[in-house]
C-alpha cells in the first residue's frame, strides 16, 4: 500500500498437475501411455488499485505459461480412422485487464472494464499415431506454433451504469463487447505446415438489463426482488466453434463464417427473477 489511495501488488506461482484420466488410459482402452509427465504452469502477475471516495480503479498485467499438455485427437487417412498422441503441447497467455467504477453523484454508478490477450500455441509439438486397435502407426507432428487459442474471447470490454432511481429502487444497464475469439482447436487441421492457423469468429456485441426494489418490512427484515434480462435485443451470435474449416471463394457462409463448421450460437433473449428474503 503506496498510501490510502494508491496499491501495487505482485505474484508469481508454479503448479505441477497431474494429467487427466484420458491422457493416461487414451482411447478408454486398458493401455496405459508410458511417455507422460505432469502439466507445469508458471504465472506471473502485476498489478496496480486506485480507490477514492468516488473512483475505483485497477490495472492487472500477467503471464501464464501452460506446458506438457496431453492431447488426443482423430484424423482419418484414406478412410482409415487413427489417433493422435501428443504429450507436449504448450501455451502462452499474457494479456492486460483494467476495471473502472465511478460515482459522479451518489445515485449514479458508471462502471467500465476491458481484457486484451494474447494466448498462443507455442512450439510444435511431436507425438505417436496409432490405428483404432491401438497399434503403432509412426510419428505426427503438429504444426501448432503461434496459432491462437480458442473457445474464448481474447478482447472483451463492458460498459455499464447503475443508477438509483429512487428509494429502494435501481436500474442498471450494460453493454458487452468481445472480438478476438477464436474456434476451439481443431487439431487435425494443424498436421500440415501450411495450414491456415485458427478461425477467427465474428465479433459480437450484447445488451444486459435490470431491476431491483426492496422492502424494508421492519430493521431487520427485508424482502427484495430482482429481474435480469439479457441480451436484451435478442442478438444471433456464434459462441464457440469445434472445428476449424476456413471460407474459401464459392463456400456458403454465414457471416463469412463457412456453414459446414460444427457451431454452437449462444442463448438468445433470457430474463430471470429472483426473490431475496432477509432477517
Amino acid at each position: 500500500n503506496i498510501n490510502k489511495k494508491n496499491n501495487v501488488f505482485f505474484n508469481a506461482g508454479y503448479y505441477s498437475k497431474q494429467p487427466n484420466f484420458d491422457a493416461v488410459f487414451p482411447n478408454h482402452k486398458n493401455n496405459v501411455n508410458e511417455d507422460l509427465t505432469n502439466e507445469t504452469i508458471i504465472g506471473l502477475e502485476l498489478g496496480y488499485g486506485f480507490k477514492s471516495e468516488r473512483a475505483n480503479f485497477n490495472l492487472n498485467l500477467y503471464r501464464t505459461t501452460w506446458d506438457d499438455r496431453f492431447v488426443i485427437f482423430k484424423y482419418k487417412v484414406d478412410g482409415d480412422t487413427f489417433y493422435g498422441w501428443l504429450n507436449h503441447v504448450n501455451e502462452m497467455h499474457m494479456g492486460v485487464e483494467a476495471e473502472l467504477s465511478y460515482r459522479p453523484v451518489d445515485q449514479l454508478k458508471l462502471m467500465a472494464m476491458a481484457s486484451l490477450g494474447d494466448w498462443v500455441y507455442s512450439g510444435n509439438p511431436k507425438g505417436n499415431s496409432f490405428d483404432e486397435d491401438n497399434n503403432p502407426s509412426g510419428e505426427i507432428e503438429l504444426f501448432l506454433d503461434g496459432a491462437k487459442v480458442g473457445d474464448a474471447a481474447q478482447f472483451t470490454s463492458r460498459l455499464g451504469m447503475e443508477w438509483k432511481a429512487f428509494k429502494n429502487f435501481s436500474l442498471d444497464l450494460s453493454q458487452f463487447f468481445a472480438d478476438e475469439l477464436y474456434a476451439d482447436m481443431d487439431f487435425e487441421t494443424f498436421k500440415e505446415e501450411n495450414n491456415e492457423g485458427s478461425l477467427k469468429l465474428p465479433s459480437y456485441s450484447l445488451t444486459d438489463a435490470g431491476m431491483s426494489y426492496k422492502f424494508n418490512l421492519t430493521d431487520k427484515m427485508k424482502l427484495k426482488l430482482r429481474l435480469n434480462v439479457n441480451n436484451v435485443f435478442d442478438h444471433l451470435y456464434i459462441s464457440e466453434s469445434d472445428s476449424n474449416v476456413h471460407a474459401q471463394e464459392g463456400d456458403e457462409t454465414w457471416r463469412g463464417i463457412n456453414t459446414s463448421n460444427n457451431v454452437y450460437f449462444g442463448f438468445g433473449r433470457t430474463w430471470n427473477f429472483g426473490v431475496r428474503f432477509t432477517f
